[in-house]
């Protein structure tokens, strides 16, 4: 099951950079050793030992593309 981005947050107060329209979501991660594919939405979050944020470069490597996060 897949849904589009721009319906996905078209109800929530956010900031988006770059243009969501027609782009597709099959899933949501927050481990960054399963964010591996462009349809991937990315939740960049801080944790007790580690900071997802730290880990946006090397999952933009791997191929993600979507990312949500706090700064």
């Amino acid at each position: 099951m897949s849904i589009k981005l721009d319906q996905l947050i078209a109800d929530y107060p956010c900031r988006v950079v770059g243009n969501p329209a027609g782009i597709e979501i099959d899933a949501v991660e927050y481990d960054s050793r399963k964010a591996k594919s462009p349809e991937t939405l990315f939740f960049c979050m801080p944790g007790a030992r580690m900071d997802g944020h730290d880990f946006a470069p090397a999952v933009y490597d791997m191929g993600t593309r979507i990312f949500v996060t706090e700064r």
